[in-house]
């Protein structure tokens, strides 16, 4: 057994190969294609509002002024807006 055969070199036809990739690429960017059509404008930048973020990163930033400015005005922290 020569190292063409061991290794498979000699099993698929590169040609075809190169087709069958490009071909399930295109059908993935179709897929892709479909998916974002569905969702639309979903998860874009004008629908992200702070207020919406799972990570709360804006929310927090809020509070943390919102407790500073209270504090310096010598507010309770009990009391709510």
């Amino acid at each position: 057994m020569d190292l063409l055969q061991k290794h498979g070199h000699l099993k698929h036809d590169r040609r075809k190969s190169l087709a069958q990739k490009e071909e399930a690429e295109q059908r993935h960017h179709q897929t892709q294609q479909e998916i974002n059509e569905l969702l639309g404008n979903f998860g874009q930048s004008h629908n992200d509002h702070p207020d919406r973020r799972s990570s709360g990163a804006g929310n927090m930033a809020r509070d943390i002024e919102e407790f500073q400015r209270r504090m310096s005005n010598g507010e309770s922290l009990d009391k709510r807006e």
